[in-house]
């Protein structure tokens, strides 16, 4: 179970049309066995728990660095932060956590956020 959360991540393994929910179960107990096809979904959870302070109840998923900075009512021009569990810069209008306890952000997927960008 461990093995499928990271952070604000999670996977949930897939076998045909039935998702395996049951972690507590062997691979045997769920019908698993050689040559039996297995996908992996992987997703952000909606919320996570602030890596500063550790509260999940005063944290909001999918903002903006500039919209909430104000709302703090801090200065639009002194808009400038790096995420609290890698360190790297976020930049204006990704989509972040926030901890409005510490005044915090981090990426909902630090992975994610340092994938390169794709064009269509």
């Amino acid at each position: 179970e461990e093995a499928m959360s990271l952070h604000d991540e999670e996977a949930s393994l897939i076998m045909g049309s039935q998702a395996l929910v049951d972690m507590s179960r062997t691979l045997g107990e769920l019908g698993i066995g050689s040559g039996c096809e297995l996908m992996a979904l992987k997703r952000l959870r909606p919320r996570g728990t602030c890596p500063t302070c550790c509260s999940g109840i005063s944290t909001s998923c999918d903002v903006t660095i500039g919209a909430t900075h104000e709302g703090w009512g801090r200065r639009w021009n002194r808009c400038q932060y790096n995420c609290k569990r890698c360190g790297s810069e976020i930049l204006h209008g990704e989509p972040v956590n926030a901890c409005h306890r510490c005044k915090c952000f981090w990426h909902r997927s630090c992975k994610l956020a340092h994938l390169p960008a794709t064009s269509c």
